[in-house]
């Protein structure tokens, strides 16, 4: 039924929920499964040369979630 599957998670319990399903689903149907991590941006009113710290902070996070 299904080829591709995408879910986004934010990280939130009810993104997790939701990822958990698809992983079963995509199993089920033999689909492939794309996982979309969305992050809110912190409020930053110039990036300056530390806009490369706040993306590998976000990165990170992002990565902390997946792996849960």
């Amino acid at each position: 039924m299904y080829e591709t599957i995408l879910v986004p998670t934010d990280g939130s319990d009810a993104s997790i929920a939701a990822r958990d399903e698809a992983i079963e689903l995509a199993a089920d149907q033999g689909a492939t499964l794309h996982i979309l991590s969305v992050s809110e941006p912190p409020e930053m009113a110039s990036m300056g040369s530390g806009s490369a710290d706040v993306v590998d902070s976000i990165q990170e996070g992002t990565r902390r979630a997946l792996d849960r």
